[in-house]
């Protein structure tokens, strides 16, 4: 069990509401963000507590050309229309998160989420995570 999901579970406990864990390194998981390809699925998001795990890991798109930032779009339509619980994880720093995603996107999440720090090392790579073991990181 990663950070990310144990904290999810803390933090939701057993509500009567889904629970919907993103990974967004994920192609296929970072998809159902997308309300151009996936509206049905992105819907039902907005009734569940979610959690968008490696915000800053999905892959970028494009819309006729013009840039898009599908996790950023769904954090804004979450900030508009959720109703559940919001937990983001990243590895990005905050400047580097603002150059991503903007400061409309940082505003919103700073509205819905509480920022949580954490230091030191990096926990999939030491002391036998599974990248320590050769597995997947």
């Amino acid at each position: 069990m990663n950070v990310s999901s144990a904290f999810a579970r803390a933090a939701f406990g057993k509500t009567k509401r889904g629970t919907a864990f993103v990974d967004l390194g994920e192609p296929a998981d970072a998809e159902m963000l997308d309300a151009n390809e996936h509206p049905d699925q992105r819907e039902c998001l907005m009734d569940m507590h979610v959690v968008l795990d490696d915000m800053g890991a999905e892959a970028r798109q494009s819309n006729f050309g013009q840039p898009r930032e599908v996790a950023g779009e769904f954090v804004h339509a979450y900030h508009a229309r959720g109703q559940g619980l919001l937990v983001v994880t990243t590895n990005l720093e905050g400047p580097q998160f603002l150059e991503r995603y903007q400061q409309r996107v940082a505003t919103r999440l700073m509205e819905i989420c509480v920022p949580l720090k954490f230091t030191g090392g990096n926990k999939r790579t030491a002391g036998g995570g599974p990248a320590a073991k050769g597995g997947a990181a």
